[in-house]
C-alpha cells in the first residue's frame, strides 16, 4: 500500500524536508509531493539570484544536507566556512572566542545564501523525480473523516495520508487548523545586508553585543580580491528605525564603529532590509494526519543563528519516526507523538535561551553588566566548558 505525504512550503526547510523524506523512506511505500504558492525556481542552482539572507549551518545540518545529496549542489562561491568565532560585549570588557583547530575540527560551521540552498534543494527534488506543484495556493485546510484535506482555488481537493506544514512563521496551514501559538515580541527588528570590508574576515564570525541589541558579521566568499560579510543587526525597534533612516555612508560608519573595525572600514554592498523579531511556539506539533515543522512550529531570536538548524533537526527526527511508523504498519494519520516529544524540549530550551541572552545583554543594570562580563571571561578560560558549548552549538 502506497501512502501519500504532502509537504506545504517550498522554502529551504520545506524543500530540504521533502528531499530528505523522499530519499530515506521506501519509495514503494511513500510518495512525497511538495506544494508552494510561489513560482518555480530557476532550473539550475547557478541561476539563483544573489541573496542578502543567509543561514548559519551546524555540522549536523551539513550532514543532513549531504545525506540528502543537496550540499554538493551548492556552488563554492555561495557558501563560506568559518573556523573561528568571536563574541564580545561592546559595553564592557568580556569576550569569548572559539577556534576550530583547538576543538580538532576543520570548521565551526558554514554560512550559506538562502537562495542558493533553496535552489540546490529544488534541483535535487527534480533529479529525484519528486512532484513539485508551484503557483498553487492552498485556500482551505480542514480536518475531515478522511483525516486532513486541502482545497485549492480551483476547488480541487487532496486527501494526503500526512500533511507536513513547513510554510513558515505565518503558516496558513497551522492557522486554518486552529492550532494555538504562544507569541512574544522581542521588541526588536533585524537589519540584514551584504557588507564589503576593507580588511579580511579571516574565516571568522563576529558578534558584538550592544545595549540595543547584537550585531553580527558573518563571513562570505571573497570575490576578485574583495572581502564580503553578511550583516545581521538586531536592534530595539526605535534604534532599528533610526538606523534604517540613515543614508548608506552614515550607516556604514556606525556599523564600523559598532563592530570596532574587526574587518576594517565597512561599506554597504546591497540594499538594507528589516523585519520584526518575535518568539513563537505552537501548542501542538502533531495531530491526526498533520505535522508542523520549522518556523511553522517555532521561531526564535537570530542572535545564535539556530533557527534553520532547529528546522533541519525537525526534518531529521520526522524522517526517523515516519520510518518506524511504516515498519510497524501504523497509518500515517495516527499522530506522531514521539516526533513532538523528541523535538519540543530542544526547541523550547533553545528559544528560552535566546530570550535569556537577549535580556542579559540588553539590561542596563550595572551589577548584571559586571556579571555577564565576568561570565564571558570565565567561560573563555575554561576549555572543557567551551568544548561543551561548542558541541551543543553544532548540534552534536
Amino acid at each position: 500500500m502506497t501512502r501519500s505525504i504532502v509537504v506545504i512550503g517550498g522554502g529551504i526547510i520545506g524543500a530540504v524536508t521533502a528531499a530528505h523524506l523522499a530519499g530515506t523512506l521506501p519509495a514503494e511505500q511513500v510518495i512525497v509531493t511538495l506544494i508552494d504558492g510561489g513560482p518555480a525556481p530557476e532550473p539550475t542552482v547557478e541561476a539563483a539570484p544573489a541573496d542578502v539572507r543567509v543561514v548559519a549551518l551546524t555540522a549536523a545540518s551539513v550532514s543532513l544536507l549531504t545525506q540528502a545529496k543537496i550540499w554538493d549542489r551548492i556552488p563554492e562561491q555561495r557558501r563560506q566556512k568559518y573556523q573561528r568565532m568571536k563574541v564580545w560585549d561592546r559595553e564592557g570588557t568580556g569576550s569569548i572566542q572559539f577556534d576550530a583547530n583547538e576543538a580538532g575540527l576543520e570548521e565551526l560551521g558554514w554560512i550559506v545564501e538562502n537562495s542558493a540552498l533553496n535552489y540546490a534543494a529544488t534541483e535535487q527534488l527534480a533529479e529525484m523525480g519528486v512532484r513539485c506543484v508551484w503557483n498553487q495556493k492552498v485556500e482551505r485546510c480542514f480536518e475531515s473523516d478522511e483525516g486532513v484535506s486541502i482545497e485549492f482555488s480551483d476547488g480541487q481537493q487532496w486527501h494526503p495520508d500526512l500533511l507536513v506544514a513547513a510554510d513558515g512563521a505565518n503558516s496558513r496551514i497551522r492557522d486554518q487548523l486552529d492550532i494555538p501559538v504562544a507569541r512574544a515580541s522581542y521588541e526588536q527588528r533585524a537589519i540584514v545586508a551584504t557588507i564589503a570590508s576593507q580588511g579580511a574576515h579571516r574565516n571568522t564570525a563576529y558578534q558584538s553585543f550592544l545595549s540595543t541589541g547584537p550585531v553580527a558579521l558573518l563571513p562570505l566568499p571573497t570575490q576578485n580580491g574583495q572581502h564580503f560579510e553578511s550583516l545581521v543587526w538586531s536592534a530595539d525597534n526605535d534604534e532599528a528605525e533610526r538606523l534604517m533612516a540613515l543614508d548608506s555612508e552614515r550607516f556604514a560608519r556606525e556599523l564600523t564603529a559598532a563592530t570596532e573595525q574587526v574587518c576594517g572600514s565597512l561599506t554597504l554592498a546591497s540594499e538594507r532590509y528589516s523585519f520584526p523579531l518575535q518568539r513563537s511556539h505552537a501548542n501542538h506539533y502533531v495531530g491526526a494526519g498533520w505535522v508542523l515543522l520549522g518556523d511553522a512550529a517555532h521561531t526564535i531570536h537570530p542572535l545564535a543563528g539556530q533557527g534553520a538548524n532547529l528546522g533541519f533537526s525537525d526534518a531529521l527526527v520526522l524522517a526517523e519516526e515516519l520510518s518506524k511508523t511504516l515498519q510497524r504498519g501504523v497509518p500515517l494519520s495516527v499522530p506522531l507523538k514521539r516526533y513532538e516529544r523528541r523535538r519540543r524540549g530542544d526547541n523550547q530550551l533553545t528559544g528560552l535561551s535566546m530570550s535569556g541572552f537577549k535580556w542579559l545583554f540588553g539590561t542596563e543594570n550595572p551589577s548584571l553588566r559586571v556579571l555577564r562580563n565576568w561570565g564571558l571571561q570565565r567561560v573563555d578560560r575554561l576549555a572543557v566548558l567551551k568544548q561543551w558549548l561548542l558541541s551543543q552549538a553544532q548540534g552534536r
